[in-house]
């Protein structure tokens, strides 16, 4: 499968260093720089209560999350930040 335009493809793996949500996420699991993308969905999905509270996505970040919900078929493609 071609990669996207954020480097990552369905099986790709994903790199956590400039997604400061997902950073914040995994603190106290996993330590990887590089994750694979179902389990990164599976964190996003997880923990979307905290987003906001332990670290807000930037723009690419939600753009990626939108992304990757889309292809995996998540509530996550439409999900919004709690105001």
């Amino acid at each position: 499968m071609m990669p996207n335009e954020f480097g990552t493809a369905r099986g790709a793996l994903v790199t956590t260093y400039d997604k400061p949500l997902l950073k914040a996420l995994i603190w106290q699991g996993r330590h990887n720089d590089v994750l694979p993308e179902e389990e990164v969905l599976a964190i996003y999905e997880r923990n979307w209560d905290f987003a906001g509270l332990l670290a807000t996505p930037d723009a690419a970040e939600l753009d990626f999350i939108h992304t990757l919900g889309q292809r995996h078929r998540s509530w996550l493609a439409t999900a919004t930040l709690a105001a």
